[in-house]
């Protein structure tokens, strides 16, 4: 559906892996490329952590080994609250734009040919708009990206939204 430069992607994602602990995610989030290059040290440590995962016995030995921060239950019960909240307050936007939306959509060669294609295109409308929210608060200063450009962690449940 997308054409163009890497840029019409959205910089920032999320790559989530199942660890061999029960109900454990480990998740890195940041951009993918730099400079046109792939992210060299957020590919490593996902492979590391990964091969790693299999010969470490438990989910904290493993956050000490790659110093990666550790969400148990309670943190993630907090997380969750607020995204939930947040969630809410940004589908009203989605809602209140959402004829504007349909409207972009259907100016689209995909929408003649994609006849469900809209829950696809506003997945991509919604992963470009928040690399572009990503952007918008580390320059007000609001948040920090780290210096490779990504975060890691690791996550009881699943750090993708489900349970």
């Amino acid at each position: 559906m997308i054409e163009g430069d890497f840029d019409a992607l959205g910089k920032y994602g999320q790559r989530t892996a199942m660890l061999p602990y029960p109900d454990w995610t480990y998740f890195s989030f940041g951009q993918y490329r730099i400079l046109e290059k792939a992210n060299l040290a957020r590919r490593s440590l996902d492979e590391r952590v990964g091969q790693a995962s299999e010969e470490t016995p438990s989910p904290v030995r493993l956050a000490e080994a790659f110093r990666l921060p550790l969400f148990e239950a309670a943190d993630v019960a907090i997380w969750r609250a607020t995204i939930i909240e947040e969630t809410g307050r940004l589908l009203a936007v989605y809602l209140e734009h959402e004829s504007t939306l349909r409207d972009l959509y259907a100016t689209l060669k995909a929408s003649q040919t994609a006849p469900y294609g809209f829950a696809e295109f506003f997945c991509w409308y919604d992963h470009l708009a928040y690399s572009h929210t990503v952007d918008l608060l580390e320059d007000a200063g609001l948040i920090l990206i780290p210096g490779d450009s990504f975060a890691a962690a690791l996550w009881l449940g699943n750090a993708s939204g489900g349970h």
